[in-house]
């Protein structure tokens, strides 16, 4: 692990199964990325309801990741209620202030890439429907300006095994643009997100350098 990734680190023996987030009790880790953890997470006493929730936390202890966190959280908040987005629950702050956290629906289908590993897809209108639907999402994005910066299987959720509805995930990169202004700066041949004048991130997964 680089310097960068463990000065944004979120560490685990500061949330193991069982700690109370808000009113949320984590279940178990789902994934992990610098600065950032997912979990699986109830509102119940009993494990097998964990399914209802995801929560995402975030270390914020530097200016620029409280930079992506407030980005993220006023897109996920804008588009609470767009039938093609992941719907956003709440959000707060841990008793840690470094880490911040955002909840939002799970779906046990799981996503794309999921759904690609466990077997193929043959079904060529479930594959219009899904692009459909992450066209409308993104058009929906655009017309606020924003960019998403991330579109991958792993970030294409599907509500159910038996759904061919779609929801966009995924907006930790997500940016708010200013009318006129480019989303990324070309250095090398890696792409760069700007987080402020003396800040940028490296957009993962999607870029090879």
């Amino acid at each position: 692990m680089s310097s960068t990734e463990e000065r944004y680190d979120v560490p685990d023996v500061l949330f193991p199964s069982g700690t109370m987030i808000g009113s949320y009790r984590l279940v178990s880790q789902y994934e992990s990325t610098p600065g950032n953890k997912v979990f699986f997470a109830t509102k119940s006493e009993n494990p097998n309801q964990y399914e209802k929730y995801i929560i995402t936390i975030r270390n914020i202890g530097e200016k620029s990741q409280r930079k992506l966190f407030k980005q993220q959280l006023k897109i996920v908040k804008m588009f609470a209620d767009n039938p093609h987005i992941i719907k956003y629950l709440e959000h707060g702050i841990t008793p840690n202030p470094q880490y911040a956290y955002i909840v939002t629906n799970y779906y046990d289908s799981g996503d794309i890439f999921d759904r690609v590993s466990r077997k193929r897809i043959k079904d060529v209108n479930f594959v219009k429907a899904v692009i459909y639907q992450v066209l409308l999402a993104l058009k929906a994005l655009s017309d606020k300006n924003i960019i998403h910066n991330l579109v991958t299987p792993a970030n294409i959720i599907i509500e159910d095994e038996k759904s061919t509805k779609a929801l966009l995930s995924g907006f930790k990169f997500a940016q708010i643009l200013p009318p006129g202004e480019t989303t990324s700066t070309n250095v090398d041949g890696c792409y760069l997100i700007n987080i402020d004048e003396t800040s940028w991130e490296v957009v993962p997964k999607i870029l090879k350098c």
